[in-house]
């Protein structure tokens, strides 16, 4: 079971790599964060996906999201329309 405080207080890190344009050092971030919290794996794979499309690797994001869904990860239709990050895709 994840230990939510742990979680979100680990994803700081990433959501500063973030907002200074650092995506892809952001994903490297995500990346470890996952393997830590496989709890955790929607969250994190949108956080992927997000990263990926901001980075300009659309083909890698689409791929990403249909891993996801493969793997029967769920995100709602209005989270996915209403990420900004995911306009590219």
């Amino acid at each position: 079971m994840t230990d939510h405080k742990s979680f979100f207080r680990r994803s700081e890190a990433m959501m500063a790599l973030y907002s200074e344009g650092k995506y892809l050092d952001a994903l490297r971030v995500n990346e470890q964060i996952a393997l830590d919290f496989p709890d955790e794996a929607a969250t994190t794979s949108l956080w992927r996906i997000c990263l990926l499309s901001r980075a300009d690797r659309v083909d890698d994001a689409l791929k990403a999201m249909s891993d996801g869904l493969g793997n029967g990860l769920w995100w709602s239709e209005e989270q996915l329309r209403s990420e900004e990050d995911l306009a590219p895709l």
